[in-house]
């Protein structure tokens, strides 16, 4: 666009040029952008602020018609603003969003005689504030759970309603109006009030976010709530408490019936296993083990089919487990087989646990042992019809006592007729009938107490539902047919003929029933004991304390011994005895206690936990307790030991030699031990958070690390960064951390610094090799001359011109020997699967190709793979040689046998010669170091040791019949 002479335009010209220059330094000053438009809207003046803003200069803007200059800007609101404020004169204000620039601009056009003034500033960030105010809001006034605002005011003593939303004023039932500006005393009772400031105090007083589950009386008349506080810090004061709570009540009912459901199942008379849905055992209780002689850990993880008699065939499961899948309940009976190999008939229940989409995810089983019950009812079948025909016996009996009357089913019963039973005494029937442990004259002594209607001694009067009173008394009879039974007999005074008193008796058998009471009775006591749970029953009125046989065992007494509150209080602890007293006179204001405390039962010491409840009368007096007692010893036992075992895996921790780092699955570290700090010089909160790929070369993938220790547990090594740049290598050992049910919750990462045994290692190398060198070079220069003196000296020295030259050639082969040492020591002991039958062919060939003069004799197994050292070829050809060479003979011969014996590869190397030197032997077997007269000789031997040693296997001598020796090498199979 072509430049216009703006010296027309400036509209600065006029007035004092002191004026002038004033009013451009304020505007270059002002934070705002400035920029002033003549009537034709080009830019006349743009201060400073403005070009920063607009990122371009004045010069390149004067003259430029504003539209042309932001072609984006024409057609919009801001072009009819700009326009419209200059041909009414009137000043007006926009914002706008500046597309090109991505910013928010408010804008504010001054009209004058000369077009306008412009002024802009950029209110991004304040737009942004306002969005995330109106977004909080927004979250704070749509969120389900309850949140407030609490001033906190006083030091942190008083604490202010500030706003709540209206989840919260739907929990409360209480307008916001009502609570803001309140403070909490003048909104709650004083139990919620208290409990509430707590934690408000232990807010403030932390300066930290803390969460409590919380029973607040003033909510819904009494439910359980989740809270969530967190402090709002200003110039490091806590000056506001913010807070989300919401409604758990629901959650801790099914908590609490959950855990009263587990209570009456662990310790139910009968037995109770769960199976998920393919019929694996998860769950059994006390009961199922005593019934069936399996433990828990026996059954978990089975099926019911651990319990198979053999008694049913697979037609009768199949029908079975169709019931249940099909989500019904399939009851009957199973004769089943107890783990010592008896068998018991069981009454089962089998019911399907279904999720709420009706799918069947679980079934449990319950069922009771009715062996006896099922002999008794075989033997009881024989005689069906007398026992049915004693249940609806009936008889009369005069004021004489004698039998006036009986129906056809007594009549039936003892199989007479009635001129045969009529006037008989009641007293000899009786006597005849009677159980041998029943007392007779109770039944005769209740006839004659209802016939003279005198209160009786036996029996209880029992109310019939027409309201009328009849004598019940139950007595025990003995029929040949069947046994013991029995029966219960209603007495009831009825008039004969003639006004003559008398008594009906009406008997039915009451065996089952008396049973099942002392099947029950039996059950509670079983439960007690295997609980190891006993209860208790306190007369307050009457100070008459009754316990159970189980809570007797417990404390160490005699079952009936007499009891009373003050000798039980001696038998507890003597440092507890002032809490448990309190804990029961407290128990007899509130209403109960549950507490734990030590008793002292045969000198030692024991631990119970009680739990009591008492009832109150009307007049509000407490009149009796009851409670139950279980002996924890076991428990407390076991919770010391896990806490001093986690004091010693935490001491472990802290001292264990070496850097300890433990991550979560990803390799996050997240803790450390002093170890790490002091070898990387982080400490572990600076640590704490970053990736294990922090202090880890740029080429360890430790994703890929986790998956190859997890595989194989070898240690690695690997190359570590310092806190202060150091690079080092680092031994490695990766762990697993699992988790409560079995799964890699995490890693724990051991690393030791080896770079010392590094540097060490490679130092050795170097002296071995500059060794080696020098003893090449210097035993080449000494053959040199030896052999010329042989070829050219006298005849005198020619002996022991050959010495020098056999005792070179053995000091070469020594620095072989002590390089191959040297190279396996300072090596990687790599481990590899090696074909030994192949190994020995090839080392043959070699050795005999070498020594023409020897045999070599084999006897190998074809097959043989071994876990070895790349170093077993040199190992195994050093034996060999070593038999020939130590040969007198001049043809040596050498027998080698492979063979397989236990798993493990047994070689044996057997020469024909004088043996091994005894001072080689001696390097070979011994344990101790090399000493000076002998570190010249036996290297290769030692070099073998090293290399079976490293095999994990074994190396032993003996001297064969020829006078020669056997070494035997052991090495397992791979």
């Amino acid at each position: 666009m072509k430049k216009i002479d703006i010296s027309s335009l400036d509209r600065s010209n006029t007035g004092f040029p002191e004026q002038k220059q004033a009013r451009s330094n304020a505007l270059e000053r002002v934070s705002d952008g400035v920029v002033s438009l003549n009537h034709e809207l080009r830019y006349t003046y743009v201060n400073r602020q403005a070009t920063e803003f607009l990122d371009t200069d004045a010069e390149s803007l004067l003259g430029e018609h504003i539209w042309d200059r932001f072609p984006n800007t024409e057609g919009t609101k801001a072009q009819d603003a700009i326009e419209r404020a200059i041909e009414t004169g009137q000043t007006t204000s926009f914002e706008r969003y500046n597309e090109n620039f991505e910013t928010w601009w408010e804008v504010r056009v001054h009209p004058d005689d000369t077009g306008a003034t412009v002024c802009f500033n950029d209110i991004t960030k304040k737009k942004e504030r306002l969005y995330d105010l109106e977004r909080a809001d927004t979250l704070f006034q749509n969120a389900q759970e309850g949140l407030f605002v609490i001033n906190v005011e006083d030091g942190g003593e008083t604490f202010r309603v500030n706003q709540v939303n209206p989840a919260y004023e739907t929990f409360s039932d209480t307008p916001a109006g009502e609570l803001q500006g309140k403070t909490i005393r003048e909104i709650t009772n004083k139990t919620d009030g208290d409990a509430i400031r707590e934690k408000y105090k232990e807010c403030v007083q932390r300066r930290t976010s803390i969460e409590y589950e919380e029973y607040l009386s003033a909510f819904d008349s009494g439910s359980w709530w989740e809270t969530r506080l967190a402090p709002v810090l200003v110039d490091d004061e806590v000056t506001q408490i913010v807070g989300s709570t919401r409604n758990i009540t629901e959650r801790k009912e099914r908590e609490q019936r959950l855990q009263k459901f587990e209570q009456m199942i662990e310790h139910t008379g009968h037995a109770v296993f769960f199976t998920d849905v393919s019929g694996q055992i998860e769950y059994v209780n006390p009961a199922f083990e005593e019934l069936t002689g399996y433990a828990a850990a026996d059954a978990l993880g089975e099926t019911p089919q651990l319990l198979s008699s053999g008694e049913h065939d697979d037609s009768f499961f199949a029908a079975l487990w169709e019931t249940v899948l099909d989500g019904d309940v399939w009851t009957g009976e199973i004769v089943n087989e107890r783990k010592d190999g008896t068998r018991f008939v069981a009454n089962h229940t089998i019911a399907p646990v279904m999720d709420d989409s009706g799918d069947v995810t679980h079934f449990v089983a319950i069922y009771d042992d009715i062996t006896d019950q099922k002999e008794r009812e075989r033997r009881l079948q024989t005689h069906e019809l007398i026992v049915q025909a004693m249940n609806e016996v009936a008889f009369l009996v005069n004021e004489d006592k004698r039998i006036q009357f009986a129906n056809d089913a007594a009549l039936d019963y003892a199989d007479v007729s009635l001129e045969a039973i009529k006037g008989i005494p009641i007293e000899s029937v009786t006597e005849e009938m009677a159980a041998p442990d029943e007392d007779p004259q109770r039944f005769v002594d209740a006839i004659t107490a209802v016939l003279e209607n005198e209160e009786p001694d036996v029996g209880e009067w029992v109310q019939e539902p027409d309201g009328s009173e009849t004598l019940s008394l139950e007595f025990d009879l003995f029929l040949e047919s069947v046994g013991e039974v029995c029966v219960e007999q209603r007495l009831v005074p009825v008039k004969l003929y003639g006004g003559e008193r008398g008594v009906a008796v009406i008997s039915r058998d009451v065996t089952t029933r008396r049973q099942k009471e002392e099947e029950i009775q039996t059950h509670l006591e079983q439960a007690q004991k295997v609980g190891h749970v006993g209860s208790w029953h306190l007369n307050i009125d009457t100070n008459d304390l009754q316990w159970s046989d189980e809570c007797y065992r417990i404390f160490g007494l005699d079952p009936g011994t007499p009891m009373t509150y003050k000798w039980f209080l001696e038998m507890v602890h003597p440092e507890d005895r002032e809490k448990v007293d309190e804990a029961w006179s407290e128990a007899l204001k509130e209403g109960g206690y549950d507490i734990e405390h030590r008793i002292v039962v045969d000198g030692k010491t024991r631990w119970v936990q009680e739990t009591a409840e008492v009832e109150f009368g009307c007049d509000g007096e407490p009149k009796s307790g009851i409670g139950v007692v279980r002996d924890i010893t076991e428990q407390v036992q076991q919770t010391r030991e896990i806490r001093a075992q986690k004091e010693r895996y935490e001491s472990l921790f802290e001292n264990v030699r070496g850097a300890v780092v433990v991550t979560d699955l990803g390799g996050t570290i997240t803790t450390c031990n002093p170890g790490f700090v002091d070898m990387f010089g982080y400490e572990s909160g600076e640590i704490e958070g970053n990736n294990l790929s922090t202090i880890t070369d740029e080429s360890t993938d430790v994703e890929q690390l986790f998956k190859i220790t997890e595989s194989s547990q070898e240690a690695l090594l690997l190359d570590y960064q310092k806190k202060s740049g150091q690079i080092f290598p680092g031994e490695t050992g990766v762990l697993p951390l699992p988790t409560q049910n079995g799964d890699t919750g995490g890693y724990v990462v051991h690393i030791i610094d080896v770079s010392e045994e590094q540097a060490n290692h490679e130092q050795l190398q170097v002296l071995s090799r500059v060794f080696r060198h020098n003893v090449k070079n210097d035993m080449n220069i000494i053959q040199g001359h030896a052999e010329l003196i042989e070829q050219q000296g006298p005849d005198t020295v020619l002996s022991s011109t050959r010495k020098i030259l056999k005792r070179s050639e053995k000091f070469v082969e020594m620095s072989k020997n002590n390089q191959r040492i040297i190279d396996l020591l300072t090596g990687s002991t790599e481990i590899v699967d090696t074909n030994l039958f192949q190994r020995i062919q090839q080392i043959i060939s070699d050795v005999q190709a070498e020594y023409p003069a020897a045999t070599v004799q084999t006897d190998l197994a074809a097959e043989c793979w071994v876990s070895a050292p790349r170093g077993i070829d040199k190992a195994i050809r050093e034996l060999v040689v070593n038999a020939i060479i130590h040969s007198d003979r001049e043809h040596p011969i050498v027998d080698i046998e492979l063979h397989v014996v236990d798993g493990m590869a047994e070689l044996t190397v057997r020469d024909d010669g004088p043996g091994i030197p005894e001072q080689e032997w001696s390097v070979l077997m011994a344990d101790s170091e090399i000493n000076p007269l002998s570190h010249g000789t036996g290297l290769g031997l030692w070099f073998v040791k090293q290399v079976v040693r490293r095999s994990n296997g074994t190396l032993s001598l003996d001297t064969n019949d020829s006078g020669g020796a056997d070494v035997i090498i052991r090495l397992p199979e791979s």
